[in-house]
């Protein structure tokens, strides 16, 4: 028998994603008025986690499977990265430069265990499944660790102003 508390769980996460889907679809739409309905990364990047998000709405009402459910927190997780990268790299400033020089290290390092975790997903040892001895695939771990270390340099970015002059803009 399934309890009110699961409903009520469901109910909530669908809120929240119709929410986020929503704001991706004005962000897209936004971006093909400013473009002339040309597609770029950007819009890619923010259809695919439209798609990532239902997907996973998906596999939570219905069978779960732990591969699948892996391959898409890791594509939603590289998507996010690659999505600050792009912002970071696009940024039209005086500081440019100085922003690239700040992040290239921290960007090659994640590209770089990103892909060693894409790689060990393959392994039988770290793969994403479960075993009579190994009931958590450790590749979800790891997928959860480049989560937090992305939102940690995030925030420290953020702390630091993202190494902008912002009193120097003209139009503040």
């Amino acid at each position: 028998m399934t309890s009110w508390l699961q409903y009520l769980k469901l109910l909530l996460i669908l809120v929240q994603v119709v929410i986020i889907c929503w704001m991706l679809v004005e962000a897209i739409l936004a971006r093909l008025r400013k473009y002339g309905g040309k597609y770029d990364q950007l819009t890619i990047m923010f259809a695919s986690l439209i798609i990532i998000l239902i997907a996973i709405i998906a596999f939570d009402i219905g069978t779960k499977y732990i591969a699948g459910f892996y391959i898409l927190v890791f594509f939603s997780n590289f998507i996010n990265f690659l999505g600050m990268s792009y912002l970071v790299r696009k940024l039209k400033t005086p500081e440019r430069k100085l922003l690239r020089r700040k992040t290239n290290f921290y960007f090659l390092v994640m590209n770089l265990l990103y892909m060693v975790c894409f790689v060990m997903s393959f392994t039988n040892e770290y793969g994403p499944w479960c075993t009579n001895t190994n009931l958590y695939p450790p590749v979800l771990n790891y997928a959860t660790v480049l989560f937090f270390m992305n939102a940690a340099y995030h925030t420290y970015m953020h702390s630091k102003g993202y190494w902008l002059r912002w009193e120097n803009h003209p139009r503040l």
